[in-house]
Parts: structure tokens; C-alpha cells; sequence
């Protein structure tokens, strides 16, 4: 049984790519204003688990890249390389991109 996107809160100022899996509980928040040049970007094949927290902030734009995967309860306040894995408060990587030193 799946619970895709139940309890999510996405941000005005958030970008989601194509074919994108975000679980319950989430939020894609960003402390900065509706039409800020700030936001943050999710790229295409990103899975995000449940509770996860994705904030950006007013200084700058942050990225989740292509096929990176963000762990259950996981908080990211900084860009996340494609491919990479990250978990943990705050997010930290546990895989590297294919290809990756």
C-alpha cells in the first residue's frame, strides 16, 4: 500500500521536476518570499521519504539533483549531487553518484 503525498507542504517558490516520488509528511519549504529569485529546485527522479524536510532560504537557490534519493525524516538545507544518497538531521551523503570518487 502506497501513501504518496499525504501531509506534504510545498512552498509557492518550489520547482518539481518529472516523475518525482514525495511521501507523506513532507515539506519543500523555503524562507523567502512568493517571487523571490530564490527557490528550490527538484529535479526529474528524485525520491523523497516520509518526513523528510527539504528549506531553502533567501540567499540562495537549492538543488536536489537528478535521481537523488532524501531518507525518511531526513532535513536538507544544502544541494543534494545527483544520484546521491543522503539521510539524517542534518543531511549528510551515505552513497556517491555513479561514477563518483
Amino acid at each position: 500500500m502506497r501513501h504518496w503525498a499525504l501531509g506534504v507542504v510545498v512552498h509557492p517558490q518550489v520547482r518539481i521536476g518529472k516523475n518525482v516520488t514525495i511521501f507523506h509528511q513532507t515539506a519543500l519549504a523555503a524562507e523567502t518570499w512568493i517571487g523571490s529569485p530564490h527557490r528550490i529546485i527538484i529535479e526529474d527522479d528524485v525520491s523523497i521519504g516520509v518526513g523528510a524536510i527539504v528549506l531553502g532560504n533567501n540567499l540562495s537557490s537549492l538543488t536536489i539533483g537528478k535521481g537523488a534519493k532524501i531518507g525518511a525524516g531526513a532535513v536538507v538545507v544544502r544541494d543534494v549531487e545527483p544520484g546521491q544518497i543522503v539521510v539524517a538531521t542534518p543531511a549528510r551523503p551515505v552513497a556517491r553518484p555513479p561514477g563518483g570518487e
